[in-house]
């Protein structure tokens, strides 16, 4: 759920510090559109005149409906399509999601989301196909259980992943130092699917010791989990099972480093 509050709230009046970005949809891009959708209109009404100019007058039923078929075909489409999109950029158009010195906050409508770093319990992110496309989304938990959720399909702000990776790179910068200490005195860390322990990775009732671990790495729809001299994948897992994918890698691969030079010093 949501923190609502009204949207005239000043940005200072958030006390999260400075604005380093605000992340909305550009008047260039609402431009573009307007500019797409004229120019569909223009060059389809040309494709017509051009195509049915010098052709017959419908005879009967059946030539007009087919004449009004291909005219729709011709037309329609290309003007469906644009104006989907307009209505897409005109319905978010004020959607807004500031990013700040201490957090960050996000404006819908009438609904505000605040949440500050140190906030943040988990966020997942990754890419899924829906309504026959690939969607960019991303889902920040705070400890308190409030959740937000950002797609690219539905909220087409300016720079989506560069908000994304902004949103880990601040969590990761809080949750990183402690994670590693908590590893370093002996305790587990759960990621979902994954866990880390101090003897290695373990993952669907396997356990693949820290010497023997190559290298942990995020893709766009996985984390691979590499094993030294093999050439398959140890493991591939959906970014939707592991929250703090970016976490993981950096205190996998950071902790091996430790664990294996821990091992050569005994």
């Amino acid at each position: 759920m949501a923190t609502s509050t009204g949207r005239g709230i000043p940005e200072a009046a958030y006390q999260l510090g400075g604005l380093r970005k605000d992340f909305r949809i550009s008047a260039v891009q609402l431009a573009l559109c307007a500019g797409m959708l004229a120019f569909l209109v223009g060059f389809s009404g040309w494709m017509g005149f051009a195509a049915f100019s010098g052709a017959l007058a419908p005879q009967n039923g059946t030539d007009a409906a087919m004449l009004i078929g291909i005219v729709a075909a011709l037309i329609g489409a290309p003007l469906l399509g644009a104006g989907w999109g307009i209505r897409k950029l005109l319905k978010t158009r004020n959607s807004r999601v500031l990013l700040l010195e201490e957090g960050f906050v996000s404006i819908r409508h009438d609904q505000v989301f605040v949440c500050r770093w140190d906030e943040v319990a988990s966020v997942f992110d990754g890419i899924i196909f829906a309504s026959d496309a690939y969607v960019r989304w991303c889902t920040v938990y705070k400890r308190s259980g409030e959740e937000w959720t950002i797609r690219n399909d539905r909220e087409l702000v300016h720079g989506f992943p560069q908000l994304v990776r902004a949103l880990n790179d601040e969590t990761n910068r809080r949750l990183v130092p402690q994670m590693l200490a908590e590893l370093e005195a002996g305790h587990s860390l759960d990621f979902g699917a994954v866990t880390l322990t101090p003897e290695g990775i373990a993952y669907d009732n396997r356990l693949l010791p820290w010497s023997e671990l190559k290298r942990v790495d995020c893709e766009d729809m996985r984390v691979g989990i590499e094993q030294r001299g093999a050439w398959l994948t140890w493991a591939a897992i959906s970014n939707g099972s592991i929250p703090n994918r970016f976490a993981l890698q950096e205190v996998a691969n950071a902790f091996k480093q430790k664990a294996v030079a821990m091992t050569l010093l005994v």
